[in-house]
């Protein structure tokens, strides 16, 4: 296996992961395909393909993932067998004619129970701030395992395994030294061997939105060592058994890290539905006064944890005249948090006016290529 081709597998299995943990429902067949559903609006009427993937592993994990996740995981042999031979893209309509299956499976979905008239600010704050700890995740996780990957690669003296390398007996110490409870599982019908590093369960307030807060399974078939967790799921060679034990080493390192992050994020992002109602006035005002003074271009977007802002980049006049190089405009994409925000609205306003590219993670700015669709939503 190369470097390459292990990598991009790696990619596009975290990608994979993200995308399904979005997923109001997960199909698969049992052996290989999954398939992500989705309810535009909550209507049962009108569920989406969000996603398909065909990777038995995968799968394999996802089974124990989606309790995390708290999203469905459902067997449905016949009907993902049907919808992924037919269903090309993602993001499309479920064909009319799986409806009738679809109501049938679907009306005890926790999507779909008590719902009440409109949803309430708070739940859709909860899910939000869900969401963006789920992108933290994954980029998070995903960065540490392309990284021990790559220095895996660099090094090209790699010893031999020893006999008594043994897993088992690594993880039990790495549980004992961690805080972590270690437990295993094997599965006769497959024959495949399960260890799993987990946090104890406890009463810390932000599991509400990440539970448990340290999870991973350690996966064993006749040829190869797979580890996983909700974010990315990379696989082993049982020759390359030190990798392994290398890789979830750093993951139960960042352990500490990862949970000082997502407390601080969950702290950013939690707001009061009367902030967000005046951020949101307040911000829209202040790209309107700019676009009066300035003349910048510009569009915006919201949920109940950022605010999206687009400015179209300034150019020389003689620029915009070519032809060739208006195919070529430029935007800057800025994101901010309401309390970073609120925190001194006369900051955004000065920036807004000299846009640059900064990186924080509550508020950041990128340049970007112009998109129309970004600038058409605005007060006119």
């Amino acid at each position: 296996m190369n470097y390459k081709d292990r990598r991009e597998d790696l990619s596009n299995i975290a990608d994979a992961l993200l995308w399904f943990s979005r997923c109001d429902v997960i199909l698969t067949n049992g052996q290989e395909q999954l398939i992500g559903i989705g309810y535009k609006n909550d209507n049962k009427r009108k569920p989406y393909i969000n996603r398909k993937f065909s990777y038995w592993a995968l799968s394999y994990l996802i089974f124990q993932v989606s309790a995390i996740w708290k999203n469905p995981c459902i067997e449905n042999k016949i009907l993902v067998n049907a919808l992924y031979d037919e269903i090309e893209f993602v993001g499309v309509r479920v064909p009319e004619k799986y409806l009738k299956v679809f109501e049938t499976i679907y009306d005890k979905l926790p999507v779909f129970e008590n719902k009440k008239d409109g949803v309430q600010f708070q739940e859709l704050l909860r899910e939000e701030i869900s969401l963006q700890l789920g992108s933290f995740g994954h980029h998070l996780f995903k960065r540490i395992a392309m990284k021990n990957l790559r220095e895996y690669y660099k090094n090209t003296e790699h010893p031999p395994v020893k006999l008594e390398y043994n897993l088992k007996e690594i993880l039990i110490n790495l549980a004992e030294l961690n805080n972590l409870e270690f437990h295993e599982n094997f599965n006769f019908t497959l024959n495949i061997q399960e260890y799993y590093l987990e946090n104890p369960e406890h009463s810390e307030n932000f599991l509400e939105y990440v539970s448990p807060l340290f999870w991973l399974m350690i996966f064993l078939t006749n040829d190869y060592i797979y580890v996983g967790n909700q974010f990315v799921l990379q696989y082993f060679e049982k020759k390359e058994l030190p990798l392994v034990v290398n890789y979830i080493k750093k993951i139960v390192e960042k352990k500490t890290y990862y949970k000082k992050k997502i407390i601080e994020r969950i702290k950013e992002m939690t707001i009061s539905e009367q902030d967000y109602s005046s951020a949101i006035d307040s911000f829209k005002k202040i790209l309107s006064e700019n676009f009066s003074k300035n003349r910048i271009e510009y569009g915006y977007g919201f949920n109940t944890t950022i605010l999206e802002a687009y400015l179209e980049k300034k150019e020389d006049n003689t620029v915009l005249e070519n032809e060739k190089r208006k195919n070529r405009r430029r935007m800057y994409e800025i994101v901010i948090t309401y309390k970073e925000f609120l925190k001194n609205p006369e900051t955004f306003k000065r920036f807004i006016e000299n846009p640059h590219i900064i990186d924080k993670w509550n508020f950041w700015c990128k340049e970007r290529m112009y998109k129309q669709e970004c600038f058409q939503k605005r007060d006119k």
